[in-house]
Parts: structure tokens; C-alpha cells; sequence
């Protein structure tokens, strides 16, 4: 206790030491990198290098914080590995008023049929699905979009997801979808984080609670080839968007179309967002369970 007083002078102190800032700088930068993030009146700098984090350990069971970690860029760098390249993430924007009015459509949603280049391998015959969702797609087995409409848009619309964070509520939608499809999956299978989300139906699932949608590293602005899906681009992936009430989480509609319709009905966020990340293993702060520690 004695000593995580004494941490918490030090760091109280150092607070009281900060001298007033003329503007701060770019965001997203390598943590470890010498880019200047804040520019003091009297012409000091701090950068990105100088920052420190304070990571709190909270006991899962009871709630309670067990300990308390303060590490800097370095330490981190020199113990867990350099931090990676910035993740791009791209994003759509829909409007209050735009979605209003897709609301208000019967049955309330925006609808479109496949690509050009996808319809000739899909089937309007549904058959319970034999590969795992996570799968690359097997031309002549895709759901077309026509069926993903008549299987999914009843049991989605009513439906409240989880009222928690909107990434586990996206994992929730993707797990109602996938079941509605007749899928077998396991918590693994949702925290894989493929693009698309259900690769073997070449179907992207995500959860609108707010004007920003976050579209991931990839954005059917820009045609590029997708990994997962050999053959089809950007603009062929279907995106499955369900419109919620932020307050209850309830579906109230539903956008299902191909990357290339996105673009036609909703603006796409020109700026991108940076995450730059390095995982620290959960076992290492349970090391120092009960401690207060610098860079330990």
C-alpha cells in the first residue's frame, strides 16, 4: 500500500509540472517514435516516446482493481516486441435523416441483388450449410442475396442485440445472422476477425447505432482483390447492416447490398483512423498482482 501511495505522489507531482500547450499534433502515431505530439508555449515539445501508460489489472470477479502498471514505450518495445503498423480503418457515414427514410420504407431496409461478376455463382435454393462460416465461398453454394433476404430481414428485425459495447454487439449480430443460416459456430469463430465476417457466404456484418460505421481495413470505396474470397473484390462483398435503436438495441431495419450500391446511397468518411497496437499477455500482469510498479 505504502509503495502505491508513493506512485501515486510521484505521478500527482508530475502532473502539477505540466506546463500549458499551444496545440497538440497528429494522433495514431508509433508510440515508440520520436513524432512530436504537443507543443508547449515555451517552445518544448513532447513526443510520442515520452508518453506514458497506465495500465489497471481489474479482478474479472470482484471488480476490484489488483494492480497497477505504469509502462513506458520503450520498456514496452524491449520486453513485448515493436508496436505494428498503424490499422487503417475506413467508414461510412449515415445520417439521421437518410436513415429515417430507409426506416420508414416496407419492409424497412435497402435491398439490391448481387454483382454482375457474383450472380452467376450463387443459388436461390437454400440447403443447410456443410462447410464452417469461416471457409473461403464455394461458387454454386452462395446464398444469393434474394435468399439472405427471405432468411434473414424477419428474424433480424424486432430482435434486440446485447446492450453492451457496439464490437460485442457486432459479434452478437454475427452470431444471430450465422444461426439464422443454418451455421454451426463456436466463440472462436467470431473472434477471428476475417473480412469478411462470414467468408463462406462472401457476407460483411455490421451493427449501426450511431451516424459511423466502421468499415474495417477495407472500404468498398476502393476496388481492391479480398484474400478471403479469391476472385472477388470490394465491391462484390455483401454488406449486411443493421440499423439499431441505440438506446434499446433493437433492430429496426436492415441494409443488405453489395459494396458497390454503399457508395450510392451513404457517404463514405474521406479521413481514415489509426490504431497503432502490441499485445501484452494477460499473464504478465497477473505477475504483479497487488503491486503498484514503473516499467517492473
Amino acid at each position: 500500500m505504502a509503495r502505491r501511495i508513493e506512485l501515486c505522489k510521484k505521478i500527482s507531482q508530475t502532473a502539477g509540472q505540466i506546463p500549458p500547450y499551444t496545440k497538440g499534433r497528429t494522433q495514431g502515431s508509433n508510440p515508440a517514435s520520436d513524432s512530436i505530439q504537443v507543443e508547449y508555449n515555451s517552445g518544448e515539445t513532447l513526443s510520442s516516446k515520452d508518453v506514458r501508460f497506465v495500465f489497471l489489472r481489474v479482478d474479472p470477479q470482484t471488480q476490484t482493481i489488483s494492480s497497477i502498471l505504469v509502462l513506458t514505450p520503450d520498456y514496452i518495445e524491449n520486453r513485448f516486441g515493436r508496436f505494428g503498423k498503424p490499422t487503417i480503418k475506413h467508414q461510412v457515414i449515415i445520417p439521421p435523416k437518410i436513415r429515417d427514410k430507409v426506416l420508414a420504407r416496407n419492409p424497412p431496409g435497402i435491398f439490391y441483388p448481387d454483382t454482375s461478376a457474383l450472380s452467376q455463382h450463387v443459388t436461390e435454393k437454400y440447403a443447410i450449410p456443410t462447410s464452417s462460416m469461416s471457409d473461403k465461398p464455394i461458387f454454386g453454394q452462395l446464398f444469393s442475396l434474394k435468399l439472405l433476404r427471405e432468411m434473414l430481414v424477419e428474424g433480424l428485425i424486432g430482435e434486440p442485440l446485447d446492450q453492451m459495447a457496439t464490437k460485442n454487439r457486432g459479434q452478437a449480430l454475427e452470431r444471430l445472422v450465422a444461426c439464422l443460416l443454418g451455421y454451426k459456430i463456436s466463440d472462436a469463430e467470431l473472434l477471428e476477425g476475417n473480412f469478411p465476417d462470414i467468408p463462406s457466404q462472401v457476407l460483411e456484418v455490421k451493427v449501426q447505432d450511431s451516424p459511423t460505421v466502421a468499415l474495417g481495413k477495407f472500404s468498398p470505396q476502393f476496388e481492391e482483390c479480398v484474400p478471403s474470397c479469391p476472385s472477388l473484390t470490394t465491391l462484390d462483398i455483401r454488406y449486411l447492416i443493421a440499423l439499431t435503436d441505440a438506446e434499446t438495441s433493437i433492430v429496426q431495419g436492415i441494409i443488405l447490398c453489395p459494396g458497390e450500391k454503399l457508395g450510392e446511397h451513404f457517404s463514405y468518411v474521406s479521413d481514415t483512423s489509426f490504431k497503432c497496437q502490441r499485445s501484452i499477455p494477460m499473464s504478465f500482469f497477473n505477475t504483479y498482482q497487488g503491486q503498484a510498479l514503473c516499467n517492473p
